[in-house]
């Protein structure tokens, strides 16, 4: 419904349209007789629309309308009058009048122009707060993206720069947006240069040089760098992604940079050749097969019981043994095509099984399940690796209780129509598949639990228990087939044909239930659809029309006469379509071509005159009509005029091209969503590329599904709360690294930032830290490793600084001079060492250096716990410190 202020000084007029406008059934209208009132009224309540005439005492239209504008208000505002005076409507327009009405004439066709107009004007308005509403919510995610982000323009100028950008650069947007001459390359570099983003708008060699590792993948270039005048003189290794900017054309509109610190990634590496030691170690004492093989199939590992599971020896696998010679033969194109899905990259990471039959070396065959995961290094992927399972003893096991169910199936579900088995009380013993369905309950629920009667509605009953009653006393003469009511489990009602009858010989019977549900809803529409036709034509805003063969118009809806500008339809029946109202005569013969050629048009848009020779553009979806005998009468159909709304959904689809080619480019991921149920769960309603590559799951079989069904590991992960959270309050909330699991995904690292756009939507952006985070592992275990094995050494270790200040003390030290570790490390701690050997002690000190750091070892005397020893040491300069 159309909220409508109408004002005018004219009380006549005043209830004259509301009363035209009202008629319409879609717009409600309220009236005001002066400006000053109107305003009022404007401050007082939203509305839709203003109307407003022009020449009122006090305060005329253009007036009032300079007030609502001056207060900020774009409400559409229709000027409604009877002067028609050039000025007049230039200075209206100029002032943000959104359209310019004539009063004058017949009121009919005049109220039905009124009311297109406000129509149009309330689309008009939508498209642009749509529009307007689109690139605020791209400017905030961009605003919020966890990597230091910037873009510019084909002229070298900022045009973003977000806050992770401020955090790393300490400069702030406000001094640097609009900046060009390379300004951006100043926090970096320290001097005006071309940096990454200007590669992907120029061609630099000399710059392109400074980027030893430059990556080139389609129209992005990736780069790494280390700053060593970052984070206060510590340095920082960067990670650099630039990539054009498009604008809704497709020509390039400027370049978008980010830059990730991955300084600790890159301490890691080292800690990870450890873990992969590990992991061949480990791999040989597990009870499956663990393999990896490069591209072309050949395997690169494989563990204990792979060689002895296929029968081959180290020397055969240093040959070179394919994956595909031990695939049996009716099963390896299966597996080069697995192998082809890897090398073209369309292989996900999390894999579903895939069954084969294997093949041994002496040629024997057995059953196995593979799990496989691409290898990926430098971005691309070099290989497989996974698990063999041998599934000989599970095989037989499926093939037994495959046997029992087909003769299981044989037996009883050997009818498509739903039937039951009914004990002579009632009770059902048995039910197939079919009435399992038409119930909506479980076989457990039915089965010597429930009886007939509890299926049947209740005005029904009393005929079928005299049915049932008289089935066992006098057969011949209880019915075989009638109709009922069926009531489900789950509350709704259904038409059955029912054929029941007794089995010989006992009290028991069978009966076989046929939904005819949808024959009956279609007898009840059909009835319904015959009374409501005849009152449809002169109620639907859109036009009905019907043509003979002839191209004559024999029927049509009011509304094609208040479109086309008639008095009355009686003015249009009967006339050749194509000469009086199509705009363009030649035109009707190509739509009547496309008509016949399928049958029916949809969304096909013509150019009609209306009756004072303007043009209309409509949208009509018509189709062929026929007699009884097959023959074509004609053709009918519906049409709208889009002429606003085809220009409104361009402006959006701009908009929102725009916002689609940016959010694509983003390298995190980026998840929009939408509450439910009063923030209790959230629709998905965006899901970006980087998004679709973590999760293994395209955007098609997110968008529109609950979080909870698509991750329903999401409440014990966290997020749904933090989702909650963010949604009641608007605060941006981060999301810390932890696991999430569901049975899709076995387990992997996540960290979160999730806010509010303004349009109440919730955005996560999120990457997967799963390696990060297994690194980290890798290194803390390796570290307790080293403290286990100093701690059991007898030679007596420490570390400690030139001032005598212990750092590390294992416990033969501080047991040697009578103490504990704990009250050595930490302090200051200088052994007595005898007097004639002091000399010698710190020339031996006074050797160690950087380039030297290490010594072979020099004695000395020194006081222990039980008195005067000597000892020899070996001692190690630390790098980065004495």
């Amino acid at each position: 419904m159309i909220s409508v202020l109408y004002v005018d000084d004219e009380p006549a007029l005043l209830d004259l349209t509301k009363i035209f406008l009202e008629k319409m059934g879609n717009i409600s209208v309220d009236v005001a007789d002066s400006g000053p009132r109107a305003l009022e009224k404007v401050d007082a309540r939203q509305y839709d629309v203003v109307v407003s005439d022009y020449m009122m005492p006090g305060m005329d239209g253009i007036a009032l309308l300079k007030e609502i504008r001056g207060k900020g208000n774009t409400i559409p505002f229709i000027i409604f009058t009877g002067k028609g005076r050039e000025e007049v409507v230039i200075e209206a327009f100029e002032n943000g009048a959104d359209f310019y009405l004539q009063k004058g004439g017949d009121p009919r066709p005049q109220f039905a122009e009124l009311e297109r107009k406000i129509s149009r004007a309330v689309e008009l308005y939508k498209a642009r707060q749509e529009r307007l509403e689109s690139e605020e919510r791209l400017r905030q995610i961009v605003q919020f993206l966890p990597d230091a982000t910037f873009a510019i323009d084909t002229d070298g100028k900022v045009i973003a720069w977000n806050r992770s950008m401020e955090r790393m650069t300490g400069v702030p947007a406000s001094d640097m947006l609009g900046k060009g001459n390379f300004e951006y390359a100043l926090p970096f570099y320290h001097e005006r240069r071309p940096i990454l983003i200007d590669l992907v708008l120029g061609n630099y060699p000399e710059i392109e040089a400074k980027y030893p590792s430059i990556r080139r993948v389609g129209n992005k270039l990736y780069a790494e760098i280390t700053l060593p005048h970052l984070k206060q003189g510590r340095g920082a290794s960067l990670w650099f992604t630039a990539a054009p900017l498009y604008d809704t054309r497709g020509r390039v509109a400027g370049a978008i940079e980010s830059i990730r610190d991955i300084t600790e990634k890159k301490k890691t590496l080292t800690a990870l050749a450890e873990s992969e030691r590990r992991f061949r170690e480990l791999a040989d004492l597990l009870p499956v097969v663990i393999f990896e093989m490069n591209r072309e199939g050949v395997l690169t590992y494989a563990n204990r019981v792979a060689f002895e599971l296929f029968g081959y020896t180290d020397e055969d696998f240093g040959k070179g043994l394919s994956t595909l010679q031990m695939i049996a033969p009716e099963d390896r194109e299966r597996a080069k095509e697995a192998l082809e899905m890897m090398r073209k990259g369309l292989m996900p990471r999390s894999s579903p099984p895939r069954d084969y039959t294997a093949l041994r070396k002496d040629g024997t065959t057995f059953p196995i399940t593979v799990y496989m995961t691409p290898i990926f290094s430098g971005g691309e992927i070099t290989g497989l690796r996974g698990i063999i399972i041998d599934r000989t003893a599970q095989k037989e096991i499926e093939n037994a209780i495959q046997e029992s169910e087909r003769f299981y199936r044989t037996i009883f579900e050997t009818t498509g129509t739903a039937t039951v088995l009914i004990e002579n009380d009632g009770t059902i013993s048995l039910a197939n598949s079919e009435f399992i369905r038409l119930a909506g309950l479980s076989r457990d629920e039915i089965v010597n639990k429930k009886k007939w009667m509890d299926f049947v509605v209740q005005e029904d009953l009393d005929r079928m228990q005299k049915q049932h009653r008289l089935r066992r006393s006098d057969p011949d003469k209880a019915l075989k087939n009638y109709e009922f009511r069926f009531f489900t489990g789950t509350g709704e009602i259904r038409h059955i044909y029912l054929a029941v009858s007794l089995i010989p010989g006992t009290q028991k019977s069978i009966a076989s239930l046929l939904n005819i549900t949808p024959r009956k809803r279609a007898e009840e529409a059909l009835l319904e659809a015959n009374r409501e036709y005849a009152s449809l034509l002169n109620q639907i805003q859109d036009v009905y029309y019907r043509t003979d063969t002839e191209g004559r118009l024999v029927r049509a809806s009011n509304s094609w006469a208040l479109l086309l500008g008639y008095d009355d339809i009686s003015e249009c029946i009967g006339r050749p379509i194509a000469e009086d109202f199509y705009y363009n005569p030649a035109d009707r013969e190509a739509f009547l071509q496309e008509i016949y050629r399928n049958g029916k048009v949809t969304r096909y848009e013509v150019l009609l005159r209306r009756k004072d020779g303007t043009p209309v553009l409509v949208s009509t979806n018509s189709h062929l009509y026929y007699a009884p005998d097959g023959s074509v009468l004609g053709v009918e159909g519906t049409f709208r005029d889009i002429t606003e709304e085809k220009h409104a959904r361009e402006q959006v689809r701009k908009s929102e091209e725009r916002y689609r080619r940016i959010f694509s480019t983003m390298p995190s991921a980026v998840v929009v969503y939408e509450a439910v149920d009063n923030g209790e769960d959230f629709i998905i309603r965006d899901f970006n590329p980087k998004a679709e590559e973590i999760e293994h799951i395209s955007k098609n079989e997110v968008i529109g599904r609950r979080v909870t069904d698509v991750f329903p590991g999401v409440r014990d992960f966290g997020l749904l709360l933090v989702l909650q959270q963010v949604w009641k309050t608007g605060e941006v909330a981060y999301f810390p690294p932890a696991i999430y699991r569901d049975d899709r995904d076995p387990g992997t690292w996540r960290e979160n930032w999730v806010y509010r756009l303004t349009s109440g939507e919730i955005v996560a952006i999120y990457n997967d830290v799963s390696s990060w985070i297994q690194a980290q592992d890798d290194l803390r275990k390796s570290k307790e490793l080293y403290h286990t094995i100093i701690e059991d050494q007898t030679e007596f270790i420490c570390r400690f600084l030139p001032d005598g200040t212990h750092v590390f003390v294992n416990r033969a030290y501080a047991a040697c001079f009578g103490r504990t570790p704990e009250e050595l490390t930490g302090k200051v701690f200088r052994p007595v060492i005898y007097p004639d050997d002091r000399e010698r002690v710190r020339r031996f000190f006074a050797s160690l250096t950087r380039s030297e750091p290490l010594s072979t070892g020099s004695s000395c005397r020194t006081g222990m716990s039980g008195g005067t020893s000597g000892a020899t040491g070996r001692s190690l300069m630390k790098r980065g410190g004495p």
